[in-house]
């Protein structure tokens, strides 16, 4: 995920991580 808003894009990185390592 690559939004525009800093926070939104650290935490939807952050989820995509979690998701893979599942």
């Amino acid at each position: 995920a690559r939004e525009a808003n800093m926070t939104i894009s650290i935490h939807a990185t952050a989820e995509e991580i979690v998701l893979s390592a599942a």
